[in-house]
């Protein structure tokens, strides 16, 4: 039986606050990083890669990791900026050579990739995926008008932060089954502005496992462990595209090569050896199908 709160958002919910990398090391605890990923109006070709889906992706840090990574980190930007130019790890501007990757070689590019993909290897961050889209959402919401209601700071009647609410309701189930101090869970700046605390008090049911009961947002530059999520977010989402587009590049091939290295330690998704020299397409799709089935949900 699932128990929701419902209330109205108030002003009060969301006020302005500079969370600093420095609070969540004095407290040695949890930081979870999200991020957010999707390919709007883009039509794929999928069935299941409906152009409205939301992805958010989770990557927790723990309190010993997240001190390796504000120490090393920005060590590593001052590498990317010396030879790119690039201030940040944005991985849709490195891997399409945009903005300030736009005169750095496809080799180089792939190189910084692989860098990122040999820190995720090592450290096997545990990672929580939450995707939906507007077909899915809408099977909640005509299952329960619960789900068609605003619960605290987030609206449920869209799928975006429906999606967002399920991820953390299964990041709170993660941290309730640690013994260790409340986590700071970081967003990037994207549904909320740079700066900000949200109150999550009537939004999850148990709030404590959260620092202060409150999620954070915050700019990647300025909080540099998100810029982890944005690896994990965007690989996610551009392996699915690749694996169901019926013509790929040879950047393409060796980018799905280099992330397969990083095995990333996804929680909540199956993971699955193919050869690529026989996967076809349409394979994507009939994958999906039978991962669908056997949750006892019906296929597309």
């Amino acid at each position: 039986m699932l128990n929701l709160y419902l209330t109205m958002t108030n002003d009060s919910d969301v006020i302005q606050h500079q969370l600093l990398p420095e609070q969540v090391l004095k407290a040695n605890s949890t930081c979870v990083v999200i991020d957010e990923t999707g390919n709007p109006g883009q039509d794929s070709g999928s069935l299941y890669l409906d152009e409205s889906r939301k992805t958010w992706v989770a990557v927790f840090l723990s309190g010993e990791d997240f001190a390796t990574v504000t120490r090393e980190l920005p060590l590593a930007l001052e590498g990317l900026e010396h030879h790119t130019g690039g201030r940040e790890f944005h991985l849709t501007d490195i891997y399409r050579g945009h903005k300030d990757f736009k005169e750095v070689s496809p080799e180089l590019r792939l190189k910084i990739i692989s860098f990122l993909a040999y820190i995720f290897s090592k450290y096997q961050f545990p990672i929580l995926v939450q995707t939906l889209d507007k077909v899915e959402a809408k099977k909640f919401q005509s299952h329960s008008t619960d789900f068609n209601q605003k619960l605290g700071v987030l609206d449920l009647r869209k799928h975006d932060a429906l999606a967002l609410w399920m991820l953390l309701t299964n990041i709170q189930k993660q941290l309730m089954m640690k013994d260790s101090p409340p986590a700071y869970v970081v967003l990037d700046q994207q549904r909320w502005k740079d700066e900000r605390a949200i109150d999550i008090s009537r939004t999850v049911s148990n709030p404590s496992v959260f620092a202060n009961k409150q999620i954070y947002s915050r700019n990647s530059t300025k909080f540099p462990a998100i810029q982890l999520a944005d690896f994990a977010a965007f690989c996610l989402n551009r392996q699915q595209w690749l694996m169901s587009s019926k013509s790929i590049t040879d950047f393409d091939r060796e980018f799905l090569r280099i992330i397969g290295t990083a095995n990333l330690n996804f929680i909540n998704i199956p993971k699955l050896n193919i050869d690529m020299n026989l996967w076809q397409p349409s394979d994507y799709d009939f994958m999906r199908g039978v991962i669908d089935e056997d949750k006892g949900i019906k296929s597309r």
